[in-house]
């Protein structure tokens, strides 16, 4: 049992690490396009 749970465990973590680096990526994208908002609002400004 214990050689069958740690696979699927592993997995579990891979799946969970690799979600949270996507939405990392997505959040980074959406905070250098709101910092890109802002320059221009101060430059306008």
């Amino acid at each position: 049992m214990a050689e069958q749970k740690n696979p699927s465990h592993f997995t579990a973590v891979m799946v969970t690490i690799i979600a949270l680096r996507y939405i990392n990526m997505h959040n980074i994208t959406h905070a250098s396009a709101t910092i890109q908002a802002d320059e221009a609002g101060y430059a306008t400004t």
